[in-house]
């Protein structure tokens, strides 16, 4: 990811957008050799990834995981290549959609409730946070399937999706963030955090809270490097911290629930189930993507995707 962020900003020549990006790219550098190196310390690892100095050199420095087929380096083939240019279209698709509405209602420099101008007051924090996840899924998407296109071209090398269409087809809050949002962070924090402390006895319940807590501490430290001027301390981890409690929640809630209500949900289509799920946190959203809108993040991808800015004449 940060080679395919740093390809694309040698085309971006906006002084501020630059500086944004940079410490973006920067911080998600950062965390990741940080990780990984804690996990060849204590040789939490993929077993295949000893077998070569390539296969640990592709694992070190890929932000995603590489896949390994019978102990050797999976190679990419042109289908897949094609397969993730389309993702890659539709996420730019996705941002040219949001920043075309954000920049033609004068939606930016945007405080959190820029939307409710828009809307009934009683609705927007709902639809704020709505929008809101859906902009920062389609900006994080974009950078980690560039990087793995970019990746993969370089190296001949195939290696797991980033976002496996977390906001349409996840049915719960655990579904959501444990298999399907940003599975490379993922994957980072059940090595490191979750996994390791469930070796040492700790209840799954506490391991899962632990694992939230870690992952709100990890982006204190990014939101402090590339939001650095709207930062507050704390708010990332309490929003993990939330976000790992509801997880909890839910599945008490789902284990008393009688099985006809059960069977019931059970033929809600995915995408409903995805939708109100979202909707439900959204007034926890704030917590996360405050300090992204104030530090500019609208102006910073609006420098580099293509969007409609539609303007009216008086007169």
């Amino acid at each position: 990811m940060p080679a395919a962020v740093s390809t694309i900003m040698m085309y971006v020549t906006q002084e501020e957008m630059v500086h944004w990006m940079i410490s973006f790219v920067a911080s998600c550098v950062g965390f990741a050799s940080v990780f990984k190196s804690i996990a060849v310390i204590f040789h939490n690892y993929p077993p295949e990834v000893d077998q070569d100095l390539r296969s640990f050199l592709c694992w070190y420095i890929s932000f995603t995981e590489p896949v390994f087929v019978k102990d050797k380096l999976k190679r990419v083939t042109i289908p897949e290549i094609l397969d993730r240019g389309a993702l890659l279209m539709g996420k730019i698709l996705g941002l040219f959609t949001l920043l075309s509405i954000f920049r033609s209602f004068g939606l930016y420099p945007s405080q959190y409730t820029s939307i409710s101008q828009l809307l009934p007051s009683a609705i927007t924090p709902l639809i704020d946070g709505f929008v809101h996840v859906w902009f920062i899924y389609f900006f994080l998407s974009f950078a980690i399937d560039f990087g793995m296109l970019f990746y993969s071209v370089l190296f001949g090398a195939s290696v797991e999706p980033g976002f496996f269409n977390p906001l349409l087809t996840s049915r719960s809050l655990r579904e959501c963030w444990a298999q399907k949002w940003n599975l490379s962070v993922q994957s980072l924090l059940k090595r490191n955090v979750y996994i390791p402390c469930r070796k040492a006895g700790v209840r799954r319940e506490l391991s899962t809270v632990l694992t939230f807590l870690a992952s709100g501490l990890l982006h204190e430290y990014t939101f402090s490097i590339h939001n650095t001027a709207s930062y507050r301390i704390g708010e990332a981890t309490i929003f993990f911290t939330m976000m790992g409690i509801l997880v909890l929640v839910e599945g008490a809630i789902a284990k008393i629930m009688p099985i006809n209500l059960q069977e019931l949900a059970e033929q809600v289509p995915s995408v409903v189930i995805s939708s109100i799920m979202v909707l439900l946190v959204a007034a926890a959203v704030p917590l996360f993507i405050r300090s992204w809108l104030e530090s500019g993040v609208i102006d910073a991808t609006s420098e580099i995707f293509p969007h409609f800015l539609c303007t009216s004449e008086s007169g």
